[in-house]
């Protein structure tokens, strides 16, 4: 059985300084919290980081004798339950949090699969109609779920993989900026993670046109501009079912090469250094996602992060002389920053998706535990003076600064289905620059 702690598709496998604790008490919503319920959140969190299941579910219960429409407590309720093999005091959590429109997809997730593991096919079934009614949009997670297998037979299984393949659309998403700040590149695919086509694509940042930049059977997705923009790196597959590599394409000649020989499992979020001669990526050949160094050429393969936890999204400082990346090694999804060989590896704050602005001087990262929606938040580099920007009831993630400092691109749900979006660095003037409905009049592809 799953054990989500984060948004699926992001599965991210997401998350006790001083520092960690003031960002958990400035993320919190001002208007449903008090300096009491703040401090009882903290040592949810401590808890959750140190496994400590049977803690978590003594300080949650605590918070909801007091407060029983927190919905954050609910959910950590329910995952502890869930760690502990309580699963129908789990299911109940959830549903809880469900209601409360906690995550709610990643909560009616849950609670499909804790009905399918208990044997209860009809609130399993109930879960998953609400989901797909809610836009659930990954029919091969419903078909691969061990838990919900037993539904296989029930006569309402069609109904629900029929209606979750109607909710597949076309999408934008992974957005970067060009180091010019000019353009934005990212992925146009089917919404099913991983897609079964997708493309590169780029638009200019101040709108207009987009432009399709790869041309190749099979999936191109998260890509990054070379510093000089001639070229691009991304991952590709032959097909949804292929391991996921990353190659290298010239922007004239569209003649690409694969930048890496070595098996190194699935190849995600390349990020190019600004003086083009390295690439950063994760990969996940030994069961956890790693952060991986390379020349440009294919020499020099280095891992940069252990192999024991997940350690992922890596971006590189402005002026090559760090990294930046997410990794949940210390039990929750936190921002790390490293040299470039690796050494002094060092947790900042809570947060995923990190990117840090070229004057160094702040942190752009989006968050989904706070309040159940994902947001995007901005740090200064010490972890300090955390505020949420941009869209408050809508599902954002992968925000990036401009290499100016003054915008910020990102993928946002607003249309039910990602498109690519720019605003302001205070959240203001923000507007969409994609849309996928109307390039592409065949949204589901079949």
């Amino acid at each position: 059985m799953a054990h989500h702690d984060i948004v699926g598709s992001r599965s991210a496998a997401f998350f006790a300084s001083t520092i960690a604790i003031l960002v958990c008490l400035s993320f919190l919503p001002k208007k449903q919290s008090t300096p009491d319920l703040e401090s009882r959140y903290t040592q949810l969190d401590q808890a959750k980081r140190e496994k400590n299941w049977n803690r978590v579910v003594e300080l949650a219960t605590r918070v909801l004798n007091e407060h029983p429409d927190s919905a954050r407590a609910w959910y950590r309720l329910g995952s502890a339950e869930e760690n502990l093999g309580h699963f129908a005091k789990a299911q109940e959590a959830f549903q809880h949090a469900a209601d409360l429109n906690y995550d709610r997809r990643g909560s009616l997730w849950e609670i499909a699969e804790l009905a399918g593991h208990q044997g209860n096919a009809s609130q399993a079934i109930t879960a998953l109609r609400l989901l797909v009614a809610a836009g659930f949009d990954q029919p091969a997670q419903i078909e691969g779920s061990a838990d919900l297998a037993l539904l296989k037979s029930d006569p309402a299984w069609p109904e629900l993989l029929a209606a979750a393949k109607a909710n597949v659309t076309w999408q934008a998403s992974d957005p970067r900026w060009s180091k010019d700040g000019t353009r934005i590149s990212y992925a146009r695919g089917l919404s099913e993670f991983p897609p079964r086509s997708a493309q590169i694509f780029s638009v200019l940042a101040d709108g207009g046109a987009e432009t399709q930049l790869t041309f190749g059977p099979g999936i191109h997705v998260m890509p990054d501009f070379s510093p000089d923009g001639r070229k691009v790196v991304y991952s590709r597959a032959p097909s949804r079912e292929a391991k996921r590599t990353l190659c290298i394409e010239d922007l004239n000649t569209h003649q690409s090469r694969f930048l890496i020989t070595e098996d190194l499992g699935n190849e995600h979020f390349p990020s190019w250094s600004p003086d083009g001669k390295r690439i950063v990526f994760n990969a996940d050949s030994n069961g956890h996602r790693q952060v991986y160094v390379v020349n440009a050429d294919g020499s020099g393969l280095r891992a940069l992060t252990p192999p024991d936890a997940h350690s992922d999204y890596a971006r590189w400082y402005a002026d090559g002389t760090g990294i930046t990346f997410e990794s949940d090694r210390a039990g929750m999804w936190d921002t790390y920053v490293t040299n470039t060989q690796g050494e002094e590896q060092r947790r900042i704050a809570w947060g995923s998706t990190p990117n840090l602005s070229h004057d160094g001087k702040r942190f752009v990262f989006d968050n989904l535990l706070i309040t159940g929606i994902a947001h995007i938040y901005v740090m200064n580099a010490d972890g300090t003076h955390v505020k949420s920007v941009g869209p408050e009831t809508t599902e954002v993630w992968e925000p990036e600064w401009s290499p100016d400092g003054k915008q910020i691109t990102f993928m946002s749900r607003a249309t039910g289905h990602f498109e690519i979006c720019v605003m302001d660095a205070d959240g203001s003037h923000l507007r969409q620059l994609t849309n996928s409905a109307a390039s592409i009049t065949d949204a589901r592809g079949r």
